[in-house]
């Protein structure tokens, strides 16, 4: 569709089609879902299958359109996980330079560390298509004569799909390597004191060795034999490369990746916006929690926030990641408000999110503007991270954090106190989290409002004990699923 001129549109829910109205004559809508084809209808659209479009071409065969580098290539949403999902513009010309990024990224990680970026590889594709991450990346994969298998769409048997296709690489977001830590975990505490031993002592002696400089293949060839190459024949033996995307991954997550993948695991960063990846890391541990250097198509800076004291001239430098480039989006689909908003006179995308440069010129993720929460003594907290630690649980499928940030006066010494248990779990088809398992805060606050007051009532009226009577109660709340 986009070679002969036509711009795609991928969508993961349903209610964002209103968005278009009736004024999207230039725009071809593919679904996966049959059932909404009556809500199409009724936007005033023309739906018809591929077979019927195909006859069509046959019975008026026109000359192909030959899209230009400024001309519009695709429609990506925004994950919602922060407010109302935005359509973002892509040109032909930031996809195509994404995807040449994407191209040398692989290239370079992959002669650099062992591993073949031919046309021989395979990935496994599960992310949802709708979202950046997984449509640049199947470019990429596709430009290079690549191989893609698309799972069943039924994550109870992803893990069948995975040892039939038996992928070189695998792409992921935190929530999936997070289901593959716990399941390695569960299944280890079920065979006795003297199995969970060995996995801790392979994981732990792999660990620190590779902490000390060695690489995956080199830092325990004993702990592989005995319990890494049985987890990674798990993801169908052929691994070469581990990335991750979307958000940062906890810390025992991305530890247990680096020793049970036996290959390179990398993490990187991007938005919507910047049509994907804009950094990746590198597999070493010196970029370990970092997600490395810009790809070659970009220019980035950190620019101050003085209300948060963060400040990038002074060390270590530390401000909102702004990025510029051919990979920038050319717009919010109908909002140039909201365009506006994140667009400066120099051409940078102001991302919202934080960023620090550590002594190697690697860039780390530390905080998220819209989302963080002030306490009294005017320090900010992000609850993302605060989950992010919370997650690793055993106990814990899903969480999330709110707090009354300045209403609720929060002190340092506070921790969470008001928990809320709910036993029916955050769902896309619920609209509480989005394809990519982030989790979706305004909805959130909205879908729990009144529990969460009632949460906020008690701590009121029932502070802990040995804070009764002072103006400090806990105000934080915390709410948990299954």
């Amino acid at each position: 569709m986009c070679g002969a001129g036509l711009a795609a549109l991928g969508l993961d829910a349903s209610e964002r089609i209103g968005t278009f109205g009736t004024n999207s004559k230039d725009l071809m809508i593919t679904m996966q879902k049959p059932e909404i084809e009556a809500e199409l209808r009724g936007l005033g659209l023309t739906v018809m299958t591929m077979d019927a479009l195909e006859r069509m071409g046959e019975q008026k065969p026109m000359p192909s359109a030959r899209a230009r580098r400024g001309d519009l290539c695709t429609i990506m949403y925004t994950s919602g996980s922060t407010g109302t999902p935005k359509g973002v513009k892509l040109t032909h010309g930031a996809v195509l330079s994404c995807v040449a990024a994407q191209l040398h990224s692989f290239r370079t990680k992959s002669e650099k560390y062992g591993a073949e970026f031919t046309h021989e590889n395979v990935m496994l594709s599960f992310l949802p298509l709708a979202h950046i991450m997984d449509r640049v990346i199947e470019e990429a994969f596709l430009a290079n004569g690549c191989a893609i298998g698309y799972w069943r769409g039924d994550v109870k048997v992803l893990g069948d799909d995975i040892e039939a296709l038996k992928p070189t690489f695998f792409v992921g977001v935190p929530r999936v390597f997070d289901r593959v830590r716990d399941k390695a975990l569960n299944t280890v505490s079920k065979r006795g004191t003297i199995s969970q031993a060995v996995f801790n002592w392979a994981h732990d002696h792999k660990l620190s060795q590779m902490d000390s400089g060695l690489l995956w293949e080199k830092a325990s060839p004993v702990g592989d034999w005995l319990v890494w190459h049985k987890v990674a024949a798990r993801l169908g033996g052929r691994v070469q490369l581990v990335a991750s995307g979307s958000a940062p991954l906890a810390p025992e997550t991305r530890n247990f990746l680096r020793v049970a993948m036996c290959a390179p695991v990398i993490e990187g960063y991007g938005l919507t916006e910047t049509c994907g990846a804009s950094f990746t890391a590198e597999p070493t541990v010196t970029a370990v929690g970092t997600v490395g250097h810009p790809l070659p198509c970009l220019d980035f800076c950190l620019a101050a926030v003085p209300e948060m004291e963060y400040d990038p001239m002074i060390f270590p430098p530390r401000g909102e990641v702004l990025i510029r480039g051919p990979v920038l989006f050319s717009g919010y689909y109908k909002d140039d408000a909201a365009t506006a908003q994140v667009m400066d006179e120099e051409g940078f995308f102001h991302t919202g999110d934080i960023g620090e440069m550590d002594i190697f010129g690697q860039l780390k993720i530390i905080d998220r503007k819209k989302s963080l929460f002030k306490l009294s003594q005017g320090e900010y907290i992000s609850p993302e991270y605060i989950e992010s630690i919370l997650i690793t649980a055993p106990a814990v499928e899903q969480i999330f954090i709110n707090a009354a940030g300045d209403a609720a006066k929060l002190k340092g010494f506070q921790k969470v106190k008001g928990v809320m248990l709910e036993s029916r779990p955050f769902t896309v088809e619920n609209g509480l989290i989005t394809p990519t398992f982030k989790l979706k805060r305004t909805a959130l606050r909205n879908h729990y409002a009144e529990r969460i007051e009632q949460i906020y009532q008690v701590l009121k009226t029932h502070p802990p004990a040995h804070q009764a009577g002072s103006d400090d109660a806990p105000k934080s709340t915390l709410c948990t699923v299954q």
